[in-house]
């Protein structure tokens, strides 16, 4: 009787020491899970901090810089304005055109296979479209910036353009034809082919205005810009991940 009254008061006491430890294991167990919602409190409360931050630093940002759009979308049109000026009041370069009938400027006007107002839609509106798009989808904080890139890209070449063309004046190829040129009596009398042009005050101009191209570089201007644009939504994109 005496063993049996040992052996069930070691029991009991195996029995408390286990309910003792697997209590200690469950206080361990809350303590490590309150102890780690605690950090991720702490941590969310810090990246909601400098969320909060970088908002209102970019919105301070997006103020200084909206303040400051107007004075630069008027230098975008004083630019085209000017360019617009230039391209009609002032004439080219008078280079002098070759005593003999040239044959590189024998060529005849033909039909323009890329017209203005396709140049005017693939450089200029179509980027203005995608930016709208993609940063309405993705991002619209700097939608204004990019649309205002764009214009000066494009409204800076076309001035840089137009003071070239004057500059340079270099014939077209099909300069004989399109300044109607008519070749001066006198002088061919004596052995020469020297004569003038007797075509419209712009047409003439424009004879004389061959290069650079304002096709290629209006059109470099808006679509490399675009490029550029959309380079940089895809890098954004990557580095926040899917």
């Amino acid at each position: 009787a005496f063993e049996v009254d040992e052996a069930g008061k070691l029991q009991e006491g195996g029995d408390a020491y286990g309910a003792q430890f697997s209590r200690q294991m469950r206080g361990d167990e809350e303590d490590k899970q309150e102890k780690k919602r605690r950090e991720e409190a702490a941590q969310n409360s810090f990246l909601n901090s400098m969320q909060m931050q970088s908002l209102r630093e970019s919105w301070f940002a997006s103020k200084d810089t909206f303040s400051a759009l107007p004075a630069f979308w008027l230098l975008v049109f004083s630019a085209v304005g000017i360019a617009a000026a230039v391209n009609a009041l002032v004439p080219p370069f008078q280079k002098l055109i070759p005593p003999m009938h040239d044959p590189s400027l024998s060529y005849p006007v033909g039909d323009e296979q890329v017209p203005e107002y396709l140049v005017a839609v693939l450089a200029v509106l179509l980027p203005t479209a995608v930016i709208i798009l993609v940063s309405h989808f993705q991002d619209k904080s700097d939608i204004g910036v990019s649309l205002l890139a764009l214009a000066q890209s494009c409204g800076y070449t076309m001035l840089s353009t137009v003071l070239l063309k004057k500059v340079a004046g270099r014939p077209r190829p099909c300069f004989y034809d399109m300044c109607e040129w008519v070749q001066d009596s006198v002088s061919a009398s004596i052995g020469t082919e020297t004569g003038h042009c007797t075509g419209s005050r712009k047409r003439v101009w424009e004879a004389r205005q061959s290069f650079p191209s304002g096709h290629s570089s209006l059109s470099f201007a808006g679509l490399f810009f675009l490029s550029l644009f959309l380079l940089d939504k895809l890098a954004l994109h990557l580095r926040r991940g899917p």
